[in-house]
This record gives C-alpha cells, structure tokens and sequence, in this order.
C-alpha cells in the first residue's frame, strides 16, 4: 500500500500509526508484540525510502510505560 501511494502524485503518506489495547499495563506480551510488529512495518517503510514525518503509538499511559524514542507524536 505505502509502494502504491508512493507512486500516486496526489497522495502524500505523512504518517503511520497504531493503537495500542493495553499500554498501561507496564511490560504486557501483547503490548510488547504491537510494538515489535509496528517497528518491523516501521523498518519496511524505510528500508523503501519511506519516511513518514508522523510516527506514532503513544496514548498516555504509554508515554509512561514504554520507551519509545522513535515516535514522533503522542495522543
């Protein structure tokens, strides 16, 4: 999808993002494989030239739970 958007003049991705179900559950399995399975997506995008300027996963409770240094917005 991020290939194809790339070659469509009139669409910019800006952005890429998920939720998280249970951040504020410091050191939850499935937090912790959100987070694995969005930085391998994250990894993809620029391993193509693709770097979105937004690059985000916080909502509060995780900007208190996780270290999270790649992101660039918190909601």
């Amino acid at each position: 999808l991020a290939r194809r958007i790339q070659q469509m003049p009139f669409l910019k991705l800006v952005g890429v993002f998920t939720h998280f179900a249970q951040s504020q559950c410091v050191g939850d399995p499935y937090t912790q494989q959100q987070l694995a399975t969005f930085r391998a997506v994250k990894h993809a995008l620029d391993a193509l030239g693709i770097r979105p300027m937004y690059v985000h996963v916080s909502n509060s409770a995780a900007t208190l739970t996780l270290d999270l240094p790649d992101c660039t917005m918190v909601r």
